[in-house]
């Protein structure tokens, strides 16, 4: 199919998805769009499933947003009001099975494209505002390492994605990460993210 012919065919889709994470109609048009001139930019020959790569593009993109969106928030809301990414997805009902699979997509990206660390700190800052100094105690890294990590999420999140390789995120962690958001306790999410870690490093070491 030419480039046209994707575009108008999987820009619905794109579209609702994009609405029903970031639930503003201006929002959603511009990640679609930016999201859409990647890809129109990106080697096109290497992407195997485009319409599964349009997928897990704008909805990485949406999450990008909002965490760019909680960034600004935080510095004119008061504390009690910081928990606005939290809040979203203590509102979403995971039983849709479209919303269900763009999560999953999400959860693929990060577990193909972060570390563990990484990971589990990203995760912790944008879904349930951990500060550096919790997320230090937690995984007993210094506040700087912590924040260095979750810089460097960022930026490979950040970077055009060609193709993903390795397999699905567990679908463990993302069913504890849906408990954690309706819940709003992490604790269970974070013993999974720290089995993680210590399943890759006895891999290390072996």
């Amino acid at each position: 199919m030419t480039d046209s012919v994707i575009i108008s065919t999987y820009s619905p889709l794109l579209h609702q998805i994009a609405f029903r994470l970031l639930r503003c109609k201006a929002d959603a048009e511009d990640v679609v769009h930016e999201t859409l001139v990647k890809w129109m930019e990106s080697n096109q020959q290497k992407i195997r499933d485009t319409k599964a790569y349009l997928i897990r593009s704008v909805t990485n993109n949406c999450f990008t947003h909002l965490e760019k969106n909680r960034q600004n928030r935080i510095t004119s809301l008061p504390e009690e009001g910081q928990k606005g990414f939290l809040s979203f997805f203590s509102e979403i009902n995971f039983s849709g099975f479209d919303l269900d699979q763009q999560l999953k997509g999400a959860f693929d990206v990060l577990h193909t494209r972060l570390e563990p660390m990484e990971r589990a700190i990203y995760l912790l800052r944008t879904a349930f505002d951990v500060d550096y100094k919790e997320l230090s105690a937690m995984f007993d890294r210094n506040a700087d390492h912590c924040r260095q990590l979750f810089s460097r999420a960022n930026k490979k999140l950040a970077m055009p994605e060609i193709s993903l390789k390795g397999i699905p995120a567990p679908a463990g962690l993302l069913e504890s990460f849906k408990r954690a958001c309706h819940a709003g306790n992490p604790s269970e999410l974070v013993h999974d993210l720290k089995a993680a870690i210590n399943k890759q490093r006895s891999k290390v070491a072996a």
